[in-house]
């Protein structure tokens, strides 16, 4: 191991990571759809470092594949997709996806956007932010099947001796491979996808998933049935 990576997962290992807000888990549609090949898009990048996407790009697949997923090759795909006029990025229409399903026979596409990926210099340290957003869409309905949001930050010691954190803290700007950090990303921001068709997971995550919609349900349903006997009715006075 080199010492740039060694020392990037030493850091790592010390300070936590941190997420923002995850929405409600609500795979209803996701279960009926039952997506198996996924398309990435291009990634939409709203930082000012233009070699983010890149490094996005290149570490997005492995997770996906783990998790159960067949994922296109993107360059490939890319490349027929125009060769029919058609440019996937940022801008997606209802052409695209059926151009995604008909041409690449992909069951959904991924779309990442980078709200971040900066570099932070402070007094005795420095850090560095990665924010990103996920959306999966069906290729034949259009609509969002699983969507994410995630954060990581991984920050310099700034303990001990003045002088030895301002040296350690420009060590850790040099040394934070962005690749790596992409892949622990990306990593972290799929998480909470849920397992794909082809893991052996899959039916056993479904099945606990639907288990438990029915009980919420049942107890929903309970807890109105509750509400409406416990009324009370409508008070008449007689006439003096």
């Amino acid at each position: 191991m080199n010492q740039a990576r060694w020392l990037l997962l030493c850091i790592i290992g010390v300070f936590a990571s941190c997420q923002a807000n995850r929405p409600v888990a609500d795979y209803d549609r996701f279960y009926e759809r039952q997506p198996k090949t996924i398309l990435v898009l291009g990634v939409v990048n709203e930082t000012s470092s233009a070699e983010a996407p890149a490094a996005f790009a290149s570490t997005i697949a492995s997770p996906l594949i783990k998790r159960g997923y067949v994922v296109l090759p993107v360059l490939p795909s890319v490349d027929l997709l125009r060769s029919e006029g058609i440019y996937e990025g940022e801008q997606i229409t209802s052409a695209s996806f059926k151009a995604f399903r008909d041409l690449l026979g992909a069951d959904a596409v991924l779309q990442v956007t980078l709200h971040s990926w900066d570099t932070v210099y402070l007094v005795f340290a420095s850090g560095v932010e990665v924010h990103m957003t996920y959306r999966l869409f069906d290729t034949e309905t259009g609509e969002v099947l699983w969507e994410d949001t995630a954060r990581r930050t991984v920050q310099s010691d700034s303990s001990g001796h003045p002088i030895a954190a301002i040296i350690n803290a420009a060590v850790t700007a040099m040394a934070v491979q962005y690749v790596e950090l992409a892949r622990l990303a990306n990593a972290e921001g799929l998480r909470t996808l849920p397992a794909g068709p082809v893991s052996q997971a899959y039916n056993a995550e479904r099945e606990r998933y639907l288990a438990s919609e029915a009980q919420r349900k049942a107890r929903k349903a309970e807890e109105e049935k509750r509400k409406a006997t416990q009324q009370p009715a409508t008070s008449t006075t007689s006439a003096p």
